[in-house]
């Protein structure tokens, strides 16, 4: 999928981050506002032709 006269934005407010998607100038999507760590996934997703995903699932944490 080649993003072209797309634009995706990314918007602070009050600690969390919105997702858009831009085409023409027009909003195409926005997304849920999510944590940083969560949007960098999403970006990465979007711009592959990609949906975000729905749920990310932290690693389960390593025992000795």
């Amino acid at each position: 999928m080649i993003l072209e006269n797309q634009e995706i934005r990314i918007e602070v407010k009050d600690g969390k981050y919105f997702l858009s998607r831009y085409e023409n100038g027009k909003v195409k999507e926005q997304y849920r506002p999510e944590t940083i760590e969560v949007i960098l996934v999403w970006i990465v997703s979007v711009l592959n032709g990609f949906q975000p995903p729905r749920n990310l699932v932290h690693l389960d944490k390593l025992t000795d």
